[in-house]
């Protein structure tokens, strides 16, 4: 009965921790890109296509969530090592769960840097030149 209410609360604790990096990717690409208006007007203004200048801030945007993917799977890969001697049944990485929750925030990501450029590039570029 112990190990199962504690594998629910750790469950639990899990998946709230995932909701929060959900929402802190989320709100701070989303930010940046709206932070970008201004530019996106300019690009607009002088002549780029708007799907170049979307291609464009994506990969700007996705760039440093996949750093930070790198990063954190490498950590969580050692972590586990480290802890696989200390907890019973642990064993190893779980590939799964790692790629998994990597594809999750490389989504939300892609998606929070999207939806503020689709509303920027339909916007007139002299509008977008005076924001702020």
């Amino acid at each position: 009965m112990i190990p199962g209410i504690a594998a629910a609360v750790a469950s639990t604790v899990g998946l709230f921790a995932l909701l929060l990096a959900v929402m802190g990717i989320y709100g701070t690409v989303s930010y940046i890109c709206v932070l970008r208006t201004r530019e996106v007007g300019i690009r607009l203004s002088l002549g780029a296509q708007k799907r170049d200048v979307v291609r464009l801030i994506l990969r700007e945007s996705a760039q440093p969530v996949l750093i930070g993917l790198l990063v954190g799977i490498l950590l969580a890969a050692a972590t586990s090592y480290l802890a696989q001697g200390l907890l019973f049944g642990l064993h190893g990485v779980d590939i799964f769960a790692f790629i998994g929750v990597s594809v999750l925030l490389l989504a939300v990501a892609l998606l929070a840097s999207y939806l503020p450029t689709l509303r920027v590039i339909r916007i007139d570029p002299v509008v977008a030149l005076r924001h702020e």
